[in-house]
């Protein structure tokens, strides 16, 4: 199985070419977005490792660039970053990424994420994505003519379930590194998570009275 590795810094390139051999995948690297995308679209891999920040193609609009174009595995994408970036957390997962990591990494943390990246779930997630689309064409061609705000309808249902993932990922993301910041005692860190929290329930309150007035914030 292929795992595809995007960073322009080398020392991590090489420090996860290594973690992915341990985990039995055969590694291939990029030093940019750009490379990546060339890369990816020679090899199809399963498992695609994202640098946020780096030069010609950022990791996030490779993201995007990659769940763009329809394919029959899903690859499993994980957005890899620094501390100072992580505010920007849910706009990785609204791009489709599945999961997200700060540097430094740790080798024990990865493999636990790629181990739990298993094939039902990666199935799941693109049976989603399959189901709106078959919603939408069936009433496309039913009603598209005649009743074009049902099929309006339907496309709104479909990016608020893309939407709400991203939301459900990003309070998971948040409460595991408020875990690890608490049992390491940095109060600084954990407090800072905490206002992130707080700006992402902001964020998903005034997402879901958009599409529903009636409708109360969700608990991280």
């Amino acid at each position: 199985m292929k795992m595809l590795i995007v960073d322009d810094d080398s020392f991590y390139r090489t420090l996860v070419r290594g973690f992915a051999r341990e985990l039995n995948f055969e590694p291939i690297v990029a030093a940019d977005g750009e490379e990546g995308w060339e890369l990816y679209n020679a090899h199809h891999p399963a498992f695609v490792l994202l640098d946020w920040a780096m030069p010609r193609l950022t990791g996030v609009d490779l993201c995007r660039r990659i769940r763009s174009v329809p394919v029959r595995e899903r690859p499993y994408i994980i957005l890899v970053t620094t501390l100072s970036a992580d505010e920007r957390v849910l706009e990785g997962f609204d791009a489709g990424a599945d999961e997200y990591v700060v540097k430094p990494l740790d080798r024990k943390l990865f493999g636990s994420l790629v181990r739990g990246a298993s094939a039902r779930v990666r199935f799941g997630l693109q049976q989603e994505d399959d189901l709106h689309r078959q919603l939408i064409a069936k009433y496309q061609n039913a009603l598209g003519h005649e009743r074009p705000e049902l099929l309006d309808s339907m496309e709104a249902l479909s990016r608020l379930s893309r939407q709400q993932r991203a939301y459900s990922k990003a309070r998971a993301f948040l409460r595991r590194q408020i875990d690890v910041a608490t049992k390491m005692g940095d109060q600084v860190a954990v407090r800072r998570f905490q206002l992130l929290v707080g700006e992402l329930k902001s964020l998903e309150r005034a997402a879901r009275t958009s599409h529903h007035p009636e409708a109360t914030g969700a608990n991280v």
